[in-house]
């Protein structure tokens, strides 16, 4: 008899995704955002959204384990294919989950892939990044702020509630209202009423706001009233008696003295100035002055980011040598104009003053008077480039072909004399060389006594006596 055998052959199917393709972006509580802040414990949620249908292999996450919190795989979106898997992943510079966007027989959809929760932990700031597969390149990222927990107005009421003689048990209705009196008095602040709180064997908790201006420091009494759960308004609340005197513990009774402890900083300033401390505990103005991000030292009027206005030195820098020597260097301004200048350690003596000067007089050795005239060694250049010897120098002007600066190429001297190729010139002009007058056809036009030249058709040296152009030979 023939035997008819039935096999169930099952596929492994595997499939490499390379993690380079794909189109995938963060969101933060469902939104597109570059940073987000959170109070600390505040949780939110981090999705992985893919913007067309290709497969996936991507890493979510932070760089080198800095999470400043704990990130946990909420869920998986069926738009990330039948086969989408996340996993954890970590190595010594990424800690996170790698996140597979795949379908079988298909493709994923555009969307939302994945949903994470991210809760912070810790104060600071910290980047969650998306990146390929490789971790080679960086999709998106968000930045979070994590800031500490807003402290609120609100406090925790404990009580006992006892019904004709026996421990409450079941739900009631709390009305309270806060007093400045014990008895009479003004009410503080409006009712807080809190329903349906569970009472069990006489004790209940209330969460109480009578919001911030009704602890200011004055003594504080509530009254509590009650009535069954079952019943509601108009039904009247029993007022309970006496009142409960709300005292302060031990670190808020230390908050409220603390204007008036020993070591306080006490004082205050002006408008824009930067405090400083005028005395080891006393705030006070100090020549520092701010306004639209401008700052002003000595003037409450800045007109550029940074204004020094003085009427001593206005910056000095200060300097030690190798010899312990100490050196100053003063900037200052006039109404003349600006001078950087050298100064003894007891700023009595100046030296090499450097002046760049608007107008007015001065006794400076280097000056820019406007309009573009350049002095050395004069208050008033007449020209371009003025020299001056007034301060005693032998030698004006000096060029060199090497670094002995000793004027082998040029030198202007203060009696006048200059010196081509010639150190010491011993005429108005002395050079140490050959002298070439290029030839000419014809003699100068308007002649005076002195004047020479060479004449390229005579091949003779011309000179002009006053009269007439004699040759030299």
């Amino acid at each position: 008899m023939a035997r008819l055998e039935i096999f169930t052959v099952w596929f492994a199917v595997t499939v490499c995704v390379s993690g380079v393709y794909g189109a995938q972006l963060l969101t933060v509580n469902g939104q597109a955002v570059d940073s987000a802040t959170l109070y600390l414990d505040q949780p939110c949620t981090v999705e992985v959204v893919s913007s067309d249908s290709s497969s996936y292999s991507d890493c979510l996450g932070f760089d080198y384990c800095l999470s400043l919190g704990e990130l946990s795989h909420l869920e998986t979106k069926p738009e990330a294919g039948n086969i989408a898997q996340v996993y954890s992943y970590s190595d010594a510079n990424f800690c996170g989950c790698r996140v597979i966007g795949m379908a079988l027989f298909g493709s994923p959809s555009p969307g939302v892939h994945f949903v994470f929760e991210y809760v912070p932990r810790r104060v600071g700031q910290v980047e969650i990044k998306l990146y390929d597969g490789m971790l080679t390149t960086q999709y998106d990222s968000v930045t979070v702020t994590i800031i500490p927990a807003a402290m609120t107005t609100s406090f925790t009421y404990q009580g006992r509630l006892i019904d004709y003689n026996d421990a409450a048990d079941g739900f009631y209705d709390f009305q309270f209202r806060l007093y400045d009196a014990a008895t009479d008095g003004n009410q503080v602040g409006d009712d807080v009423n809190a329903p349906d709180v569970d009472v069990v064997d006489g004790y209940f908790t209330a969460q109480l706001d009578f919001g911030g201006d009704a602890f200011l420091g004055e003594d504080r009494w509530l009254e509590v009233g009650v009535r069954p759960g079952d019943l509601s308004d108009p039904n009247i609340y029993t007022s309970l008696s006496p009142r409960q005197q709300l005292t302060a513990a031990p670190m808020a009774a230390m908050a409220r003295e603390a204007a008036y402890c020993e070591n306080a900083v006490s004082g205050g300033g002006s408008t824009g100035y930067i405090p400083r401390f005028v005395d080891s505990a006393v705030l006070g103005d100090s020549a520092m002055y701010e306004s639209g991000g401008k700052v002003g030292i000595g003037t409450d009027n800045p007109y550029g980011t940074v204004q020094i206005h003085s009427p001593d030195y206005q910056l000095v820098l200060h300097a030690t040598d190798a010899a312990a020597n100490e050196k100053n260097w003063i900037f200052g301004a006039d109404e003349y104009g600006l001078t950087l200048s050298g100064v003894s350690d007891d700023f009595s003596a100046w030296s090499g003053i450097f002046h760049i000067e608007r107008d007015g007089p001065s006794a400076v050795r280097t000056i820019f008077p406007c309009p573009g005239k350049f002095g050395i060694g004069e208050a008033y250049p007449d020209a371009m480039l003025t020299v001056s010897a007034s301060g005693g120098a032998d030698d004006l002007l000096m060029l060199s072909s090497d670094d002995n600066r000793d004027g082998d190429l040029l030198i202007v001297k203060n009696s006048g004399n200059v010196g081509i190729g010639m150190k010491t010139p011993a005429r108005k002009l002395h050079v140490s060389d050959v002298i070439r007058l290029e030839p000419r056809a014809t003699a100068p036009a308007n002649p005076a006594e002195g004047d020479m030249y060479m004449d390229s058709g005579t091949h003779k040296l011309m000179v002009y006596d006053g009269s007439d152009w004699r040759a030299c030979w």
